[in-house]
């Protein structure tokens, strides 16, 4: 909106790992090997960047970063000690699921959620932690980006973004053609996660 300050940085659990891009690299390439409409590897995340967003951030200043950095460094502890009891944290990430570009038939952006578990509720916490602290020390103030249903943080936000849309810098891109009832074909649709969501070229 008009007059509104842009997000600047962003708080994430980078997903980086090998296995992981090892992963979604494999899905990738497969997807690329076919003819899917509006399908580009610029729509593609880069595989060293994978990460789950918990909090969007407006630091419009030196200072503000400054305090910003200590605000996380203050809440690792309560995050290593109290909720991971320094283990790793395991995620299961397996259903595919998109959001809609302004032409229906099309998606913007096609991500994969974090399945339901107790690291699902941990990350939950983790996310709390953090963007308390960070309200707490009045380095953001406007949660609307991330507070549904009266919860400070909705487990249903966060998902690992695989395909996006804003990627590729083409002003008449529509986005990928959604999986529909008339694309019953497996060889006409990806699968991720057992839901196929994206149709092939006729």
């Amino acid at each position: 909106m008009k007059g509104l300050k842009a997000f600047t940085h962003f708080v994430s659990i980078p997903l980086n790992q090998m296995n992981v891009q090892a992963a979604y690299n494999s899905l990738k390439e497969r997807m690329l090997a076919k003819d899917y409409e509006g399908v580009s590897p610029k729509l593609f995340a880069e595989s060293q960047r994978l990460h789950l967003t918990i909090l969007m951030l407006k630091l419009d200043s030196e200072e503000k970063k400054k305090r910003c950095i200590e605000t996380l460094n203050n809440s690792l502890k309560p995050i290593t000690e109290e909720i991971l009891k320094y283990e790793a944290l395991r995620l299961d990430l397996n259903n595919a699921n998109y959001i809609s570009a302004k032409d229906k038939d099309y998606a913007r952006v096609i991500y994969i959620e974090v399945g339901k578990s107790e690291q699902q509720e941990a990350i939950k916490k983790i996310s709390d932690i953090i963007i308390r602290s960070m309200l707490k020390a009045n380095i953001v103030n406007d949660l609307t980006h991330i507070s549904t249903h009266n919860e400070l943080y909705h487990p249903s936000k966060l998902h690992l973004t695989i395909m996006n849309k804003t990627f590729v810098k083409a002003k008449n891109y529509k986005g990928c053609l959604l999986y529909t009832s008339d694309a019953a074909d497996e060889e006409d649709s990806v699968d991720l996660g057992g839901r196929r969501i994206i149709k092939k070229k006729k």
